[in-house]
């Protein structure tokens, strides 16, 4: 939904269906939450793991770099 041409539209909609206001993440906000959620269940991997995460319009890869998180945001997706 980020690079959707109306995507304040449908953000919009929902707000006027549901009255939840919806934010819309960066690709580095959306890596940083999917690599939390991924490693949440391993104790002690947090600065061992590399992430992956191929979505729908993009693919995000996150890991950490000399105790440094680290991700990028690529505009490549399953879609």
């Amino acid at each position: 939904m980020r690079d959707s041409a109306n995507k304040n539209e449908f953000i919009s909609y929902i707000k006027t269906l549901t009255g939840i206001d919806v934010k819309l993440l960066s690709g580095e906000e959306e890596a940083k939450f999917t690599f939390e959620g991924a490693i949440s269940g391993f104790n002690g991997i947090k600065e061992e793991a590399v992430i992956l995460d191929i979505g729908g319009g993009s693919t995000e890869i996150s890991f950490f770099e000399q105790k440094k998180f680290v991700s990028y945001s690529l505009p490549i997706g399953a879609v």
